[in-house]
């Protein structure tokens, strides 16, 4: 989910983050619909949909459902990285001959490199903690972590067995964290 997220929104962002065009300043505000929206509805809408379009995979389904989810914060990361890429660098590679690849390469791939991490770390916390879509479009085939700790909250709510899945939520993020803390340290752009 976190590389289809990072993939789908790199033109985005970029459009949001080194352009200026009319209209602008709504697209960037419409791109927050999905975090405004609660969750179990948009899990029904995209059952709905799932439903109009034949998809009877479980997996598809909520693999496209998180990516919605998540692409508001890969968006509006990756668009700060991209508005703070200085412009003299740009110019520069470009008046040494450099083809728009390499720029691409060149430049921004290093100096926006705290903005993926950042997009990665989040887009993938937010998608193994995502309920809803997981329970609408993956039940009963289809479990995550999320799915299992609601049923330990059910009606035999087994007080060390939701413990341990909620630590087991919580673990990854922390490891993520402190791997993001130390691969940006010292970059002034993070």
């Amino acid at each position: 989910v976190s590389l289809i997220t990072i993939l789908l929104s790199l033109p985005t962002a970029y459009a949001f983050g080194r352009m200026e065009f009319r209209g602008k300043k709504l697209a960037e505000l419409l791109t927050l619909i999905p975090l405004v929206i609660p969750g179990m509805i948009i899990a029904l809408f995209f059952s709905r949909m799932l439903l109009d379009l034949n998809i009877n995979n479980p997996f598809i389904g909520i693999v496209i459902g998180h990516v919605v989810l998540t692409l508001p914060y890969a968006i509006w990361i990756l668009s700060a990285g991209f508005s703070s890429v200085p412009q003299d660098l740009i110019d520069a590679s470009r008046d040494l001959g450099a083809s728009k690849f390499t720029v691409f390469k060149d430049v921004y791939m290093p100096m926006l490199k705290p903005s993926f991490l950042a997009s990665i770390i989040f887009c993938l916390v937010k998608s193994i903690e995502e309920f809803a879509i997981a329970f609408v479009i993956g039940s009963p085939d289809f479990i995550t972590v999320p799915t299992l700790l609601y049923s330990f909250l059910g009606y035999s709510f087994i007080r060390p067995n939701a413990a341990v899945v909620s630590i087991i939520l919580l673990v990854p993020n922390i490891i993520l964290m402190m791997i993001i803390e130390k691969l940006l340290k010292g970059n002034y752009l993070s």
